[in-house]
């Protein structure tokens, strides 16, 4: 998996939590500007029996914000939040209605081009 720098924020975020737990550390030490003395009381942490997911909240945050501005950390954060982990629906996502007699996303999919929600079938992957 690659974290683009170009990313958006939220799209960073999600990816940094899904970093596997064995390889949080080494994230810190590659993509973080922490001191290893920080990196090694984290390490620390993490063998005393702290959560493998609160080390990776903080690690998403350090990552996110040397690439984003505060605010678009704080709302990476509050949409992670909202929709992975308590796994509800963001306010903010876009709805599409389409009227087209069609069952199917197959037979959506001309409407969503036409639309131009989806500029070509392949962009569907994407989702």
């Amino acid at each position: 998996m690659s974290i683009g720098i170009n990313e958006p924020a939220g799209i960073m975020f999600k990816k940094v939590m899904e970093v596997p737990d064995d390889l949080t550390i080494k994230y810190f030490e590659l993509a973080t500007d922490k001191h290893p003395d920080e990196i090694d009381k984290i390490k620390a942490e993490l063998d005393n029996g702290a959560n493998p997911r609160d080390v990776k909240l903080r690690l998403a945050r350090i990552i996110v914000s040397l690439y984003h501005a505060p605010e678009d950390v704080k709302k990476a954060v509050e949409y992670y939040d909202k929709a992975f982990a308590k796994k509800g629906i963001p306010d903010d996502i876009p709805e599409v209605f389409v009227n087209t007699g069609q069952v199917t996303i197959a037979g959506i999919i001309p409407a969503l081009i036409e639309m131009g929600f989806v500029k070509r079938k392949a962009n569907l992957c994407d989702w």
